[in-house]
Order: C-alpha cells, then sequence, then structure tokens
C-alpha cells in the first residue's frame, strides 16, 4: 500500500476516534472528515478538467489554539507533526498518531529533546521527523512513532538558510555563503556537497531551492517560469501562460517528486502551481482566503486555517486529478 493510500486508511480509521481509549494522552482530539467540497483547482495547461480539493481531516481551533502553531509537517508515513508555543520561551511537539490524538514528542524545554522556539520541523523520506532551533542549530531526529533517535548540533540557520529533505532519509542544507548546497546524511553527517555554478545567479526577488533529486530550482517575481538545473547540466523550464508569480512567493515539493511553487495574487490568499517530475503545470491549486499552506506530501496537503476561514484550524485537504 503506497504511502498516500496509508494515509487516507488511517484517516479513515480514527474518524471517530476521541482518543481516550487506550493510554490517556497529554491532549486528544476527535477525529472527522468532512465529505463536502471545499475548493476547486483551476484547469491549467494539459489539464482537461478541474480537480476537486475536499478535506479528510481536521482539527477545530478549540483543541489546540491556531494561534500557537509555529510551524507543522506531514511525515511520510501518515502522521502529523505540529509545532507549538508553549511559553515565552519554550515549544512544544506534538504528533498525531493513528489513535487519532496528539501525542507530546518533546514539551516545554524540560523533556529529553526539549526544544526553545523558534522550530523549523522537516519530514523525512524515512517517515521520522527532523526538529531543529533555528536559532542555535539544535537539532532532534524522531522515528516515524515519535521517539527521539539522536540529537544533533548544526550551524544556526539565517533567514535565508533552509532544510529540504531528500529521497534516502537525509537532507540538504544551503551553505552559509549561498555558495552550495550541502546534503546530510540520516545521522547527519555531510556526504555530498552541490556547487551551485556561477552560471546559476541568484533571482533576486524570487525563490531557491532543491529537489529531492538534488537538482536545483528557482523562480522570479514577476516572471512565469520555474527552472531546474539537474546535476547532469541542463536547464529545465517550466513556462506557464496567465499570471505571474506575485507577491511573497514559496518553493516546496512533495515525495511524489512535484514541485510546488506559490504566491499572494491578493493579500491574504495564497495560489499554488504544482508541477510534475517533468515540468508539466498539473493544476494551479487556490485555497480559501486565511488558509496557510504548510507542508505537502503526494496528493495531500496540510494547511493552517486562521480568521476570515469560516472553521479556524489545522486542515488536511486531499487534492483530486493528480494525472501524473
Amino acid at each position: 500500500m503506497n504511502t498516500p493510500s496509508r494515509f487516507l486508511l488511517a484517516l479513515a480509521l480514527t474518524a471517530c476516534a476521541s482518543g481516550t481509549d487506550d493510554a490517556p494522552p497529554v491532549v486528544s482530539v476527535a477525529i472527522a472528515t468532512v465529505a463536502e467540497t471545499t475548493t476547486v483547482t483551476t484547469p491549467a495547461s494539459r489539464i482537461d478538467t478541474a480537480g476537486v480539493a475536499e478535506d479528510v481531516w481536521s482539527m477545530a481551533d478549540d483543541a489546540l489554539h491556531v494561534g500557537t502553531i509555529s510551524a507543522a509537517a506531514l511525515g511520510q508515513s501518515g502522521a502529523i507533526w505540529i509545532a507549538v508555543t508553549g511559553s515565552a520561551e519554550h515549544a512544544t511537539i506534538y504528533r498525531v498518531g493513528e489513535a487519532g490524538a496528539l501525542e507530546v514528542v518533546a514539551q516545554d524545554g524540560a523533556t529529553p529533546g526539549g526544544f526553545t522556539q523558534p522550530l523549523t520541523l522537516l519530514a523525512l523520506a524515512d517517515g521520522g521527523l527532523l526538529a531543529v532551533e533555528t536559532s542555535t542549530g539544535t537539532a532532534v531526529r524522531y522515528d516515524p512513532a515519535g521517539v527521539a533517535l539522536d540529537t544533533l548540533t548544526l550551524l544556526p540557520l539565517g533567514p535565508a538558510i533552509t532544510l529540504w529533505p531528500d529521497q534516502y532519509g537525509g537532507w540538504f542544507r544551503r551553505n552559509p555563503d549561498a555558495t552550495a548546497w550541502l546534503r546530510h546524511d540520516p545521522l547527519g553527517a555531510v556526504t555530498d556537497t552541490l556547487r551551485i555554478p556561477p552560471g546559476w545567479p541568484a533571482v533576486g526577488d524570487g525563490v531557491e531551492g532543491i529537489a529531492r533529486d538534488g537538482s536545483m530550482l528557482r523562480a522570479a517575481v514577476d516572471g512565469r517560469q520555474l527552472d531546474r538545473l539537474t546535476k547532469a547540466g541542463p536547464v529545465l523550464r517550466s513556462v506557464w501562460p496567465g499570471a505571474p508569480l506575485t507577491g511573497e512567493a514559496r518553493l516546496a515539493h512533495d515525495a511524489a517528486g512535484g514541485v510546488w511553487l506559490g504566491d499572494q495574487p491578493t493579500p491574504g490568499r495564497e495560489r499554488w502551481r504544482r508541477f510534475d517530475r517533468e515540468g508539466a503545470l498539473q493544476f494551479v491549486f487556490m485555497p480559501p482566503e486565511g488558509a496557510h499552506v504548510l507542508d505537502r506530501d503526494g496528493e495531500f496537503v496540510l494547511a493552517l486555517q486562521r480568521p476570515p476561514a469560516a472553521t479556524p484550524g489545522l486542515v488536511v485537504w486531499r487534492i483530486g486529478s493528480m494525472t501524473r
């Protein structure tokens, strides 16, 4: 059974669970599935019909206050990881497991592997999680069940330094002088250095990243082009018709090999374009007003809904009509 199927199965099995029948969790939350369509994707180049996005999981604001969520990630094994502000100094990491309840992974800086804020959460390809204190570079790696495996010391993450997962349970990290990407294995050791060639200039107001296969990505604001530089050298360009990249741009990728390019056509409203492995534009996804996309895993999208959203909280959508 593939990862998306496992994720849907876990959601279906926990649709009515309260999380109180097993060992008492610190916080329990009911899981509910919603059948109605909430948003519609827009037909794009090479797409015959519009797809739909359906709610498959949601957690209401009264279970975990929206204002306290600082990061969240969709695990490869179907888990949902959430980082919240525990106090003025500390942060707590939760895992939504198969029982449908919030399980404390690290709390208030007091438990083993406890953190201060802010945090970066990175879902790894082996199903685990890497949690990093951005100010200190202290990181803890967890297995898919939320058990701490080891503590790592990375360089502090500056505003332009990001982490991206690779295909093997490790991750990429931009080096401080922005001239290369460093590949880390699951134990944190640097195994490869991917140099950024002189002919690959920065895009200024745009975004840059690296795909799980090690190819480099970039897109410029006010443009209609996504560039990919492979290790072999050629640059693959994905050009789309219609509106250019506007406002604050974001770049991400998913476990299925797709690349997601986000922007803001209007204040408070996000727009996401998904490209397949070959660079073809699959669809344009417009979440509801007030929704902020936090992570994506194949056909699933994790978002935080804030006012003016009708139902503030966390939500997972399943995107239909993913044709590639």
